[in-house]
């Protein structure tokens, strides 16, 4: 699914994303595995997945809050540049885990505004 999205060219349907989406929420799936499909959705630019990977993020179900899941889910809205999630990457940038630090910070600078506009006015 994912080489022949990128090597041939071609768009994803929404058939795909459903079964994408399917996979990814399947409660038998280690966590591991879950942000592994994540990190591939994500560098795939499957920009269908782009809602339920911010619900996710916000979702406190516990499944979403593993750390290289939420890593990979931090990381997805850096990859989208989904800044509608800037406010609930915030909440991750003094997280336990260095991972979901790093990801949560590396979003923040991308997607912050206020932030782009102070680094620019900053280098002007």
């Amino acid at each position: 699914l994912f080489y022949r999205f990128r090597r041939d060219n071609k768009s994803h349907t929404e058939d795909e994303a459903a079964f994408l989406e399917k996979l990814i929420t399947d409660e038998n799936l280690a966590s591991k595995s879950r942000a592994q499909l994540i990190q591939c959705v994500s560098e795939s630019n499957y920009y269908l997945m782009i809602k339920p990977l911010q619900n996710w993020l916000e979702s406190s179900a516990d499944r979403w809050k593993e750390s290289e899941v939420l890593a990979a889910l931090i990381d997805a809205q850096r990859i989208f540049l989904n800044s509608e999630s800037t406010e609930s990457i915030k909440k991750y940038l003094d997280y336990p885990d260095k991972k979901v630090r790093k990801a949560a910070l590396e979003a923040h600078l991308v997607l912050d505004q206020d932030q782009q506009f102070t680094f620019e006015k900053a280098i002007a």
